[in-house]
């Protein structure tokens, strides 16, 4: 039997891992089969493009059918090394990692952490436009304001409020945020989780607010231990912003 930790848990650490779940080894083991993942990916964007001749520009990006299966080919290889790494890197399955069913609670914490999200990110975006005179923009938002296929849309916004929170969740607050907690209080990881989590977005004029972001996503993890909770909040925060743009033509 596996000895649990008797640290004793803040309020958020709502899970004790065995001794060696997350401990750095295994956690950066992870972190490099992830990013093999990602060289997977790659290639298989490499060959889409090789297949079809279409490059997109990303200083002036427009949404297709292209930047759909180029959207498609970044998640999917990393879906199955996540579901795999991540209970080996702690030492725990993956409910106890937090993937697991939501009941009316986790669902109503995710729902208000995607509204405090929207939030925060909104309000350190207007600080910043102000003190350093640097608008947050994002790519995607400049092609997606433009596209007018419904279909086209609806499958864009299905990919960035279902498959993009789900593994952005089990990479960040899955395997960061939890590396990261066994060696540090919550704040401090937390901290840095968001910056990585912006950081991978690669939008410098954005990361100050996608940093707050994470951060808020981070709290709704270790609050509620589950990462649904924080899945459901990336997601709502995404779908925020697509409406925003898609039906009132607005940006964030």
């Amino acid at each position: 039997m596996v000895k649990r930790s008797t640290s004793a848990p803040s309020q958020l650490s709502p899970i004790g891992w065995p001794p060696d779940g997350f401990v750095w080894w295994r956690s950066l083991s992870c972190a490099v089969y992830v990013a093999l993942g990602l060289l997977v990916a790659g290639l298989l964007q490499l060959l889409w493009i090789a297949i079809t001749g279409v490059q997109p520009n990303p200083k002036h990006l427009q949404l297709d059918w292209n930047v759909i299966v180029l959207q498609l080919l970044t998640y999917v290889p990393i879906v199955p090394i996540l579901l795999a790494a991540l209970p080996w890197a702690a030492r725990a399955p993956l409910a106890a990692i937090g993937l697991r069913a939501l009941g009316a609670g986790g669902v109503s914490a995710g729902v208000a952490g995607g509204i405090a999200m929207f939030a925060v990110t909104l309000a350190l975006g207007s600080l910043q436009s102000v003190v350093v005179h640097v608008q947050p923009e994002q790519m995607v938002v400049g092609a997606l304001a433009g596209a007018h296929d419904p279909l086209l849309i609806f499958v864009f916004a299905l990919l960035a409020c279902v498959l993009a929170p789900f593994v952005e969740e089990l990479a960040f607050r899955g395997l960061l945020l939890n590396a990261l907690r066994r060696y540090l209080p919550f704040w401090p990881a937390a901290t840095l989780c968001g910056l990585g989590f912006a950081a991978a977005h690669f939008t410098p004029s954005a990361l100050v607010p996608l940093w707050g972001g994470g951060i808020v996503l981070a709290y709704v993890y270790a609050r509620t231990g589950l990462l649904g909770a924080s899945m459901i909040s990336h997601g709502v925060f995404n779908l925020i912003n697509v409406v925003l743009i898609v039906v009132f033509h607005q940006t964030s």
